[in-house]
């Protein structure tokens, strides 16, 4: 008779159900208030996964929309292909936010990913390298403040000659006497 800690130690080891994401674009651009993105997801378990679903959630009012709603099943090592379209509303605000996703096999969640939807004037506009770290606004500083360090940094050279000076004049006139 096999102990029940054996079954249960095999039963914590064995391999559930599993993918990876092989080649996906982490950013949606709604270029002209529309867009799409290619996500391959690959099955790395041994088991057969069946019902794969790709649930989308955003937090700006945004179309999104998985195609196809529904892949039956997904044999070990086969990648599965779903293409993800969105569409902006006339209530999408001009900016970027986030949207999750959620691959799901006959109801439990296989990955999550975060993606990042663009709606902004600029979506159409690849990053070559660069990252985009927001919207600053420079201004002009006041004139106050230019003078004051200005005098500071003019100032702070002339004391330290002016103390050196009299360092050594002190050191002098404490030699000869």
């Amino acid at each position: 008779m096999i102990p029940l800690a054996l079954i249960l130690l095999a039963a914590a080891a064995a391999p559930g159900p599993r993918v990876e994401l092989v080649m996906g674009d982490d950013m949606l651009r709604l270029v002209r208030g529309s867009g799409s993105i290619r996500l391959i997801y690959r099955n790395v378990s041994p088991l057969e996964l069946t019902d794969l679903r790709l649930a989308i959630t955003a937090e700006a009012p945004v179309t999104l929309e998985a195609r196809p709603a529904l892949i039956p099943r997904c044999q070990p090592a086969d990648r599965c292909v779903f293409v993800i379209d969105g569409r902006a509303t006339a209530s999408t605000p001009e900016r970027r936010f986030f949207a999750k996703l959620e691959l799901t096999s006959e109801g439990r969640s296989l990955h999550e990913a975060p993606l990042l939807v663009d709606a902004s004037a600029r979506a159409s506009q690849r990053e070559r390298g660069w990252m985009d770290a927001g919207f600053v606004e420079v201004g002009e500083r006041s004139r106050t403040t230019r003078v004051v360090v200005l005098t500071l940094l003019a100032a702070v050279p002339v004391l330290v000659l002016v103390g050196l000076g009299w360092l050594l004049k002190r050191r002098a006139t404490g030699a000869s006497g």
